[in-house]
């Protein structure tokens, strides 16, 4: 892809270039009316020929400098510290090595280079939309038939699910409802070696739903401790201990467990396949793809799952181009060297006050640490992690880079140990993406977005493993219902993701961390220790919920209640740093929070009536259902 001046000059290129052969008609006609000799019509018209190539070929020379120029500031941008570079290169990597030092995320040098490239794309479109230009439309992947039926003689399935990392918990859920289910990934089906940091009773909905065994699930969790610290360093210093977050699960044994059970099962998974479009037809969905070995493949499904995360091209054509709402830029790694007699608990959310002197990047910076794999052979393995929230359409954000840097000169003071004596293993850079209008209801017919590329995850947290797990019995249950009774219209399948007050409040607050007032300097970890050190007073039932991004209203109410009348001045702050339409829609979605609450505890009630309905309006009534429940958090369990 072109970089954005590149693609300015392409632009221009092609407008003059479309102008020039309308000008070289004109003149010629002129010419030919003005010359009574054919002779002297003849040579202007090869002067006016030669001109025109001559400036095709300036312009193109031009266009070219602009790339290269472009090519180079982009690497300028993205040109990694010395200090970073010495720090990575621990893993054995030589100083031009674009290798990886270790497997899992964004882990080579030519990776964060390509992760911080991606960012300054967001940045460049966000701050486009911010200004009011208009923005280059979306491809338009999925695409209507041009015939109502579709066609015939190729392979097909009940299910097509396009990404299959987390899309194999999806897949394997249907599979166990009695459907076909194929699989298409433009990789490979496999989990990142990195741990996801997780609590253990997060794994329960996929042993529930038999997508892998409790055997399985306990080979998975690779490390635990008794609980993880919550600590806010400043004038409002928090810090509690909790059993939150306190294990770490392998992506890959989990992913390679449930695809040995989903092939075992007759389940089929196509790699290093690329969605090209989806062609929609009345009774059918046709998948053209593009395979390394066979070229051009097609498949037909009754419905096409986009588990492709935030940066689908499916989303991006149902957002109609819109730029990302909110993004996490995130940064770690995962070294051995670590003292082991202090590598034995981990840290939920963290955050210290920087140093004087220090780089900073303006927005309040959070960590997470954990010992991987239970420490190791040795005891001195420990995954951190360290973040900040931003709004993509600002000025002056930070480039991961930045970050980068930050982490590496903060790290030795949070762990109280010098880079010299760490070696890395791995190193994760990523920038995690949301978008306020969510859950994403589709505007398809037979084309549903699930997890991430849904949007059912808490815009505070960086990847939706947890969501993904809480929704998959909603999400297998509807889907399963939506196939039975062939309700893929995208009036019924909008439905699967409805709206969720809890997940709209969080939205709410988000302003407030990614843009404080700069009047406060230590105004987020203020709040946010504040608000967590509240739930804590609150006891368990109220404190893990909020932890774990689920807002009820048992949970939210006692919370604010506590942290506002401990500390009433920040009351005044906090509804500054919302702004008042914030403000507004947060009380808005309080209401409907409490409105949801009561109407789930209706549902005994309104079931047995529902069920009676035709299908059509037995499905709506199942979604409100799940909508109440699910929306206002009446179904964490703990």
């Amino acid at each position: 892809m072109l970089a954005p001046s590149c693609r300015a000059s392409a632009v221009s290129l092609q407008a003059p270039a479309g102008r020039g052969r309308g000008l070289h008609v004109q003149n010629r006609e002129r010419l030919s009316q003005r010359s009574a000799s054919p002779a002297v019509a003849s040579s202007s018209i090869w002067v006016a020929t030669a001109f025109g190539l001559s400036t095709l070929v300036g312009t193109r020379r031009r266009w070219r400098r602009s790339c290269r120029l472009a090519a180079v500031k982009t690497a300028e941008r993205t040109a990694l510290p010395p200090k970073v570079l010495s720090f990575l290169q621990s893993a054995g990597e030589s100083a031009t090595s674009t290798a990886a030092p270790g497997k899992g995320g964004n882990a080579s040098l030519e990776g964060i280079r390509r992760a911080d490239m991606v960012w300054q794309r967001i940045k460049e479109r966000s701050a486009r939309k911010a200004q009011g230009e208009d923005l280059d439309p979306p491809k338009q992947v999925v695409r209507r038939g041009e015939t109502k039926s579709s066609p015939t003689g190729m392979q097909s399935f009940d299910v097509v699910v396009c990404g299959g990392t987390l899309g194999i918990l999806v897949a394997r859920a249907l599979q166990n409802e009695g459907y076909s289910v194929c699989i298409v990934e433009r990789g490979v089906v496999r989990g990142r070696d990195q741990e996801w940091n997780v609590n253990a009773q997060e794994l329960e909905p996929l042993i529930q739903q038999e997508i892998i065994s409790r055997e399985e699930a306990d080979q998975a969790l690779q490390s635990s401790w008794p609980s993880s610290r919550v600590g806010m360093e400043g004038t409002h210093a928090v810090e509690f201990h909790a059993g939150a977050l306190n294990a770490g699960v392998s992506p890959k044994v989990l992913v390679d467990a449930a695809r040995r059970r989903f092939e075992a099962a007759g389940g089929v998974i196509m790699e290093q396949t690329m969605l090209d479009a989806i062609d929609i037809f009345d009774d059918g969905a046709l998948l053209q793809l593009s395979q390394q070995a066979e070229g051009k493949v097609q498949l037909r499904a009754r419905l096409v799952l986009d588990a492709m995360g935030a940066g689908s091209p499916i989303v991006a054509q149902a957002r109609n181009g819109a730029p990302p709402d909110a993004a996490c830029l995130v940064v770690g790694t995962m070294a051995s060297g670590f003292p082991a007699e202090a590598n034995k608990g981990g840290d939920y959310l963290y955050a210290c006050t920087p140093k004087k002197g220090s780089k900073k990047s303006g927005h309040q910076a959070f960590w997470e640490a954990f010992p991987s794999e239970n420490g190791g052979k040795d005891g001195t393995e420990r995954t951190t992690y360290y973040f900040t929230y931003v709004l993509p359409g600002l000025d002056n954000l930070p480039s991961i880079t930045n970050v980068f840097e930050e982490y590496v000169e903060a790290l030795p003071e949070y762990q109280d140990v010098r880079l010299e004596q760490l070696e890395v293993r791995r190193a994760l850079c990523a920038s995690f993406v949301a978008y306020k209008d969510s859950p994403l209801p589709t505007p398809f017919d037979r084309v549903l977005q699930v997890g991430d590329a849904a949007g059912i995850q808490s815009p505070l947290s960086f990847g939706g493993f947890g969501a993904l797990c809480r929704h998959l019995p909603r999400l297998s249950c509807a889907i399963s219902e939506a196939l039975t009774h062939d309700l893929l219209k995208a009036t019924d399948l909008s439905q699967i993701n409805p709206y969720l007050p809890n997940l709209s409040m969080q939205w709410t607050m988000y302003r407030s961390i990614a843009q404080p007032p700069e009047d406060e300097p230590e105004f987020v970890t203020r709040m946010m220790g504040g608000i967590l050190s509240a739930s804590a007073r609150c006891g368990d039932e109220v404190m893990m919920p909020i932890l774990q991004d689920v807002f009820s209203l048992g949970s939210l109410a006692p919370t604010l209640a506590s942290w506002m009348s401990r500390d009433p001045g920040i009351i005044p702050l906090f509804v500054r740093s919302m702004g008042v339409s914030n403000v507004t829609a947060a009380l808005s979605h309080l209401a409907s929070l409490t409105l949801y609450t009561g109407l789930s505890k209706l549902e005994p009630l309104l079931r047995p009536y529902a069920d009676t309905l035709p299908a059509a309006e037995r499905f709506q009534w199942h979604r409100r259902f799940e909508a109440w429940k699910y929306g206002s958090g009446l179904d964490y369990e703990h």
